[in-house]
Protein backbone atom coordinates (compact mmCIF):
# COMPACT_ATOMS: atom_id res chain seq x y z
CA UNK A 1 0.00 0.00 0.00
CA UNK A 2 2.72 2.32 0.81
CA UNK A 3 3.67 1.78 -2.59
CA UNK A 4 0.43 3.11 -4.10
CA UNK A 5 0.22 6.37 -2.07
CA UNK A 6 -0.12 8.33 -5.00
CA UNK A 7 -1.45 11.72 -6.59
CA UNK A 8 -3.24 9.23 -9.23
CA UNK A 9 -7.08 8.53 -8.03
CA UNK A 10 -6.59 4.46 -9.29
CA UNK A 11 -3.36 3.46 -7.46
CA UNK A 12 -2.43 0.25 -9.81
CA UNK A 13 -2.37 -2.32 -6.46
CA UNK A 14 -2.65 -5.85 -7.23
CA UNK A 15 -4.23 -8.25 -4.66
CA UNK A 16 -2.37 -10.06 -2.69
CA UNK A 17 -2.40 -12.65 0.46
CA UNK A 18 -0.11 -9.79 2.13
CA UNK A 19 -3.11 -7.64 1.68
CA UNK A 20 -5.32 -9.29 4.70
CA UNK A 21 -3.03 -8.26 7.49
CA UNK A 22 -1.88 -4.88 6.27
CA UNK A 23 -5.68 -4.34 6.44
CA UNK A 24 -5.49 -5.36 10.17
CA UNK A 25 -1.85 -3.20 11.01
CA UNK A 26 -3.45 -0.07 8.94
CA UNK A 27 -6.35 -0.18 11.89
CA UNK A 28 -3.86 -0.71 14.83
CA UNK A 29 -1.55 2.22 13.11
CA UNK A 30 -4.59 4.73 11.92
CA UNK A 31 -5.78 4.53 15.71
CA UNK A 32 -2.87 3.55 17.59
CA UNK A 33 0.19 5.87 15.68
CA UNK A 34 -2.58 8.36 14.31
CA UNK A 35 -0.74 7.66 10.90
CA UNK A 36 -0.19 5.41 7.99
CA UNK A 37 2.73 5.61 6.38
CA UNK A 38 5.57 4.10 8.12
CA UNK A 39 8.85 5.21 8.85
CA UNK A 40 12.21 5.38 6.63
CA UNK A 41 13.48 1.75 5.74
CA UNK A 42 16.22 3.63 5.13
CA UNK A 43 18.11 5.63 7.72
CA UNK A 44 20.19 8.88 6.41
CA UNK A 45 20.63 12.51 7.70
CA UNK A 46 19.52 15.73 5.93
CA UNK A 47 21.23 18.75 6.03
CA UNK A 48 20.07 22.41 5.90
CA UNK A 49 22.85 24.12 3.32
CA UNK A 50 22.09 27.29 4.63
CA UNK A 51 22.41 26.89 8.42
CA UNK A 52 24.11 23.68 8.20
CA UNK A 53 21.53 22.24 11.01
CA UNK A 54 21.67 18.39 10.63
CA UNK A 55 18.32 16.02 11.38
CA UNK A 56 17.61 12.17 11.17
CA UNK A 57 15.34 11.86 8.45
CA UNK A 58 12.39 9.92 9.16
CA UNK A 59 10.36 10.38 5.80
CA UNK A 60 9.72 6.99 3.84
CA UNK A 61 10.16 9.15 0.71
CA UNK A 62 13.25 10.59 1.43
CA UNK A 63 14.53 7.32 2.68
CA UNK A 64 13.54 5.48 -0.96
CA UNK A 65 15.13 8.12 -2.38
CA UNK A 66 18.54 8.02 -0.92
CA UNK A 67 18.05 4.12 -1.46
CA UNK A 68 17.44 3.79 -4.85
CA UNK A 69 20.50 6.78 -5.87
CA UNK A 70 22.79 4.34 -7.24
CA UNK A 71 19.92 3.46 -9.62
CA UNK A 72 18.56 6.79 -11.06
CA UNK A 73 21.81 8.89 -10.19
CA UNK A 74 23.38 10.59 -13.49
CA UNK A 75 25.78 9.54 -15.88
CA UNK A 76 27.67 12.27 -14.95
CA UNK A 77 27.83 11.03 -11.41
CA UNK A 78 28.82 7.24 -12.32
CA UNK A 79 31.63 8.26 -14.37
CA UNK A 80 33.07 10.93 -12.10
CA UNK A 81 32.97 8.15 -9.48
CA UNK A 82 34.41 5.61 -11.26
CA UNK A 83 37.60 8.11 -12.28
CA UNK A 84 37.94 8.72 -8.45
CA UNK A 85 38.15 5.28 -7.76
CA UNK A 86 40.51 4.79 -10.44
CA UNK A 87 42.70 7.74 -9.14
CA UNK A 88 42.92 6.57 -5.54
CA UNK A 89 44.05 3.39 -6.99
CA UNK A 90 46.85 4.65 -8.55
CA UNK A 91 47.95 6.68 -5.21
CA UNK A 92 47.40 3.49 -3.58
CA UNK A 93 49.78 1.81 -5.74
CA UNK A 94 52.52 4.46 -5.54
CA UNK A 95 52.43 4.27 -2.06
CA UNK A 96 52.96 0.80 -1.73
CA UNK A 97 55.59 0.73 -4.23
CA UNK A 98 57.07 4.11 -2.30
CA UNK A 99 57.14 1.91 0.93
CA UNK A 100 57.16 -1.61 -0.23
CA UNK A 101 58.93 -1.62 -3.46
CA UNK A 102 55.98 -3.42 -5.16
CA UNK A 103 52.09 -3.04 -5.61
CA UNK A 104 51.04 -6.66 -6.81
CA UNK A 105 49.19 -6.86 -3.33
CA UNK A 106 46.97 -3.49 -4.07
CA UNK A 107 43.64 -4.30 -4.90
CA UNK A 108 40.99 -1.64 -6.23
CA UNK A 109 39.03 0.19 -3.31
CA UNK A 110 35.15 -0.26 -3.85
CA UNK A 111 34.87 3.90 -3.01
CA UNK A 112 36.97 6.76 -2.79
CA UNK A 113 36.62 9.97 -1.24
CA UNK A 114 32.94 11.93 -1.20
CA UNK A 115 30.95 12.25 -4.33
CA UNK A 116 28.44 15.48 -3.76
CA UNK A 117 25.71 14.95 -7.07
CA UNK A 118 24.19 18.51 -7.33
CA UNK A 119 20.34 18.56 -8.14
CA UNK A 120 17.52 21.79 -8.98
CA UNK A 121 14.20 20.85 -7.69
CA UNK A 122 11.52 20.90 -10.95
CA UNK A 123 7.98 22.19 -10.46
CA UNK A 124 6.31 19.97 -13.63
CA UNK A 125 5.33 16.56 -11.35
CA UNK A 126 5.68 17.79 -7.89
CA UNK A 127 3.49 15.39 -5.73
CA UNK A 128 2.29 13.89 -8.99
CA UNK A 129 3.87 10.72 -9.36
CA UNK A 130 5.08 9.22 -12.72
CA UNK A 131 4.07 5.91 -13.56
CA UNK A 132 6.49 3.34 -13.94
CA UNK A 133 7.17 -0.37 -14.95
CA UNK A 134 6.11 -1.21 -11.80
CA UNK A 135 2.49 0.79 -11.31
CA UNK A 136 1.97 -1.16 -14.82
CA UNK A 137 2.89 -4.57 -13.52
CA UNK A 138 0.36 -4.04 -10.99
CA UNK A 139 -2.26 -3.21 -13.60
CA UNK A 140 -1.23 -6.07 -15.53
CA UNK A 141 -1.35 -8.54 -12.37
CA UNK A 142 -4.71 -7.37 -11.32
CA UNK A 143 -6.05 -8.05 -14.99
CA UNK A 144 -4.71 -11.45 -15.04
CA UNK A 145 -5.74 -12.44 -12.09
CA UNK A 146 -9.26 -11.45 -12.72
CA UNK A 147 -9.10 -13.12 -16.33
CA UNK A 148 -7.62 -16.17 -14.16
CA UNK A 149 -10.54 -16.45 -11.63
CA UNK A 150 -13.01 -15.92 -14.29
CA UNK A 151 -12.29 -19.22 -15.87
CA UNK A 152 -14.31 -21.68 -13.95
CA UNK A 153 -17.33 -18.75 -14.58
CA UNK A 154 -17.32 -19.62 -17.96
CA UNK A 155 -16.52 -23.10 -17.98
CA UNK A 156 -19.03 -24.32 -15.01
CA UNK A 157 -20.76 -21.15 -13.89
CA UNK A 158 -18.93 -21.06 -10.52
CA UNK A 159 -18.56 -17.09 -10.09
CA UNK A 160 -17.12 -17.81 -6.67
CA UNK A 161 -13.35 -17.66 -7.39
CA UNK A 162 -14.29 -14.21 -9.73
CA UNK A 163 -16.18 -12.80 -6.71
CA UNK A 164 -13.57 -13.42 -4.97
CA UNK A 165 -10.72 -12.22 -6.69
CA UNK A 166 -12.54 -9.22 -7.48
CA UNK A 167 -13.59 -8.21 -4.35
CA UNK A 168 -9.80 -8.36 -2.63
CA UNK A 169 -9.01 -6.36 -6.27
CA UNK A 170 -11.46 -3.51 -5.57
CA UNK A 171 -10.54 -3.63 -1.47
CA UNK A 172 -7.15 -3.23 -2.25
CA UNK A 173 -7.57 0.20 -4.60
CA UNK A 174 -10.25 1.46 -2.18
CA UNK A 175 -7.14 1.14 0.42
CA UNK A 176 -4.50 2.98 -1.55
CA UNK A 177 -6.99 5.92 -2.21
CA UNK A 178 -7.60 7.22 1.11
CA UNK A 179 -6.20 10.91 0.85
CA UNK A 180 -4.17 10.42 4.05
CA UNK A 181 -1.63 8.84 2.21
CA UNK A 182 -0.76 11.64 0.34
CA UNK A 183 -1.21 14.38 2.95
CA UNK A 184 1.43 12.09 4.62
CA UNK A 185 3.58 11.31 2.31
CA UNK A 186 4.31 15.40 0.96
CA UNK A 187 3.60 17.02 4.40
CA UNK A 188 5.25 20.24 3.59
CA UNK A 189 4.96 22.79 1.58
CA UNK A 190 5.85 23.48 -2.28
CA UNK A 191 7.74 26.22 -3.91
CA UNK A 192 10.78 25.92 -1.02
CA UNK A 193 13.80 27.81 -1.45
CA UNK A 194 15.72 25.78 0.62
CA UNK A 195 18.92 23.65 -0.36
CA UNK A 196 19.24 20.27 1.93
CA UNK A 197 21.74 17.48 1.57
CA UNK A 198 20.95 13.93 1.73
CA UNK A 199 23.56 11.49 2.64
CA UNK A 200 23.91 8.58 5.39
CA UNK A 201 26.81 10.53 7.26
CA UNK A 202 30.34 10.14 7.57
CA UNK A 203 31.81 7.09 6.20
CA UNK A 204 29.28 7.31 2.93
CA UNK A 205 30.23 7.64 -0.78
CA UNK A 206 27.45 9.70 -1.65
CA UNK A 207 25.93 13.17 -0.63
CA UNK A 208 22.66 14.66 -2.36
CA UNK A 209 22.35 18.59 -2.56
CA UNK A 210 19.10 19.73 -3.54
CA UNK A 211 18.03 23.18 -4.42
CA UNK A 212 14.82 24.10 -3.61
CA UNK A 213 14.87 26.99 -6.53
CA UNK A 214 11.17 28.48 -5.60
CA UNK A 215 9.94 25.36 -6.65
CA UNK A 216 9.97 21.98 -4.92
CA UNK A 217 8.84 21.08 -1.76
CA UNK A 218 10.35 22.14 1.84
CA UNK A 219 12.54 18.58 2.01
CA UNK A 220 13.53 19.75 5.57
CA UNK A 221 10.05 20.07 7.02
CA UNK A 222 9.30 16.94 5.09
CA UNK A 223 12.42 15.26 7.31
CA UNK A 224 10.67 15.64 10.68
CA UNK A 225 9.58 12.87 12.64
CA UNK A 226 5.73 12.00 12.22
CA UNK A 227 5.25 12.79 15.56
CA UNK A 228 6.04 16.71 14.81
CA UNK A 229 3.63 16.36 11.53
CA UNK A 230 0.37 18.24 12.19
CA UNK A 231 -1.09 15.43 10.07
CA UNK A 232 -2.92 13.39 12.32
CA UNK A 233 -5.66 11.07 10.73
CA UNK A 234 -8.88 12.28 10.41
CA UNK A 235 -12.24 10.72 11.64
CA UNK A 236 -12.90 9.74 7.72
CA UNK A 237 -9.85 7.78 7.62
CA UNK A 238 -10.19 6.08 10.81
CA UNK A 239 -13.60 4.73 10.18
CA UNK A 240 -12.29 3.77 6.32
CA UNK A 241 -9.53 1.75 7.57
CA UNK A 242 -11.82 -0.43 10.36
CA UNK A 243 -14.73 -0.71 7.65
CA UNK A 244 -11.73 -1.93 5.23
CA UNK A 245 -10.30 -4.66 7.98
CA UNK A 246 -14.12 -5.74 8.69
CA UNK A 247 -14.29 -6.55 4.89
CA UNK A 248 -10.90 -8.02 4.62
CA UNK A 249 -11.94 -10.74 7.21
CA UNK A 250 -15.38 -11.40 5.50
CA UNK A 251 -13.30 -11.76 2.40
CA UNK A 252 -10.91 -14.43 4.29
CA UNK A 253 -14.28 -15.86 6.00
CA UNK A 254 -16.13 -16.52 2.44
CA UNK A 255 -12.21 -17.62 0.32
CA UNK A 256 -11.66 -20.36 3.42
CA UNK A 257 -15.60 -21.63 2.63
CA UNK A 258 -15.09 -22.35 -1.02
CA UNK A 259 -15.13 -25.78 -2.08
CA UNK A 260 -14.20 -25.80 -5.36
CA UNK A 261 -12.18 -24.48 -7.71
CA UNK A 262 -10.56 -22.67 -4.56
CA UNK A 263 -6.61 -23.05 -6.80
CA UNK A 264 -7.68 -20.47 -9.02
CA UNK A 265 -8.05 -17.78 -5.95
CA UNK A 266 -4.80 -18.96 -4.14
CA UNK A 267 -3.08 -18.80 -7.54
CA UNK A 268 -4.37 -15.36 -7.76
CA UNK A 269 -3.35 -14.72 -4.48
CA UNK A 270 -0.02 -15.56 -4.98
CA UNK A 271 0.68 -13.87 -8.66
CA UNK A 272 -0.45 -10.53 -6.61
CA UNK A 273 2.46 -11.60 -3.46
CA UNK A 274 5.07 -11.96 -6.35
CA UNK A 275 3.90 -8.73 -7.80
CA UNK A 276 3.97 -7.08 -4.56
CA UNK A 277 7.31 -8.42 -3.49
CA UNK A 278 8.62 -7.17 -6.82
CA UNK A 279 7.39 -3.06 -6.23
CA UNK A 280 8.65 -3.17 -2.98
CA UNK A 281 12.51 -4.32 -3.08
CA UNK A 282 12.40 -2.50 -6.89
CA UNK A 283 14.15 0.79 -7.39
CA UNK A 284 12.84 3.91 -8.67
CA UNK A 285 13.28 7.10 -10.01
CA UNK A 286 12.84 10.53 -8.06
CA UNK A 287 9.84 11.25 -10.91
CA UNK A 288 8.09 8.23 -9.51
CA UNK A 289 8.06 9.47 -6.06
CA UNK A 290 6.90 12.88 -6.99
CA UNK A 291 10.11 14.37 -6.79
CA UNK A 292 11.30 15.65 -9.90
CA UNK A 293 14.71 16.65 -9.92
CA UNK A 294 17.11 18.33 -12.66
CA UNK A 295 20.63 17.72 -12.78
CA UNK A 296 23.26 20.32 -12.51
CA UNK A 297 26.47 19.16 -11.00
CA UNK A 298 28.91 16.50 -9.50
CA UNK A 299 31.82 17.49 -7.45
CA UNK A 300 34.58 14.75 -5.75
CA UNK A 301 37.39 14.30 -5.16
CA UNK A 302 39.66 11.21 -3.62
CA UNK A 303 39.54 13.04 -0.13
CA UNK A 304 36.43 14.17 1.46
CA UNK A 305 37.54 17.41 3.25
CA UNK A 306 38.75 18.13 -0.49
CA UNK A 307 35.59 17.29 -2.15
CA UNK A 308 34.11 19.65 0.58
CA UNK A 309 36.28 22.56 0.05
CA UNK A 310 35.63 22.28 -3.80
CA UNK A 311 31.38 22.40 -3.15
CA UNK A 312 32.59 25.48 -0.94
CA UNK A 313 34.35 26.79 -4.05
CA UNK A 314 31.42 26.35 -6.23
CA UNK A 315 28.56 27.26 -4.05
CA UNK A 316 29.79 29.48 -1.17
CA UNK A 317 28.39 28.50 2.50
CA UNK A 318 27.46 25.30 1.02
CA UNK A 319 30.77 23.03 1.64
CA UNK A 320 31.11 24.55 4.96
CA UNK A 321 27.71 23.71 6.33
CA UNK A 322 28.64 19.65 5.14
CA UNK A 323 31.92 19.53 7.91
CA UNK A 324 30.38 19.00 11.17
CA UNK A 325 28.31 15.56 9.44
CA UNK A 326 31.11 14.34 7.87
CA UNK A 327 33.92 15.21 10.45
CA UNK A 328 32.03 15.31 13.95
CA UNK A 329 35.12 16.27 16.09
CA UNK A 330 35.98 18.87 13.88
CA UNK A 331 39.74 18.38 13.50
CA UNK A 332 41.88 19.67 10.54
CA UNK A 333 45.54 20.20 9.19
CA UNK A 334 46.37 23.77 9.64
CA UNK A 335 46.74 24.01 5.93
CA UNK A 336 42.84 22.89 5.73
CA UNK A 337 42.24 25.67 8.25
CA UNK A 338 43.70 28.12 6.09
CA UNK A 339 42.27 27.32 2.76
CA UNK A 340 38.43 27.35 5.05
CA UNK A 341 39.17 30.59 6.29
CA UNK A 342 39.73 32.43 2.62
CA UNK A 343 36.44 30.78 1.24
CA UNK A 344 34.73 31.34 4.62
CA UNK A 345 35.93 34.80 3.85
CA UNK A 346 34.68 34.79 0.57
CA UNK A 347 31.51 33.47 1.29
CA UNK A 348 30.60 36.42 3.70
CA UNK A 349 31.35 38.52 1.09
CA UNK A 350 28.99 37.19 -1.31
CA UNK A 351 26.32 36.55 1.07
CA UNK A 352 25.07 33.64 3.21
CA UNK A 353 22.54 31.66 0.82
CA UNK A 354 24.76 28.65 -0.83
CA UNK A 355 24.87 29.53 -4.72
CA UNK A 356 26.78 28.70 -7.62
CA UNK A 357 29.97 30.52 -7.59
CA UNK A 358 30.32 33.09 -10.54
CA UNK A 359 34.06 33.19 -10.44
CA UNK A 360 33.94 29.84 -10.74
Amino acid sequence: MRCSACWTPVPPVAFSFGCVSYGLNAVVSAIGKNRLMPDTDHPCKIINGETGTSFDNTSWVLGRLLRDHDYWKHKNVHSHLKDNITRKWDQMKLESITTHGTCANVRQPKKAGLCVSIYKAKEEGLGRPKRDKFDYSGMFTTLLQLLLSAVPLMREGDWSPFLTTLSGSLLSIISGCLRQWRREKWPCCANSEKTVVLTKGAGCQHAIVIIGDGRGFDLEEMAVGSEERDLPCDIFTRVAVFILAVLWVLLVIFAAGLKTNAWYVITAGGMGTIQNAYVVGGKRTPESFGLPLEFLDVIGEIGVMDTLLAVEEKYPNLGSNMVSTFFPDGQMTEEYHLKWEALQARAALQGGKPRRSQTI
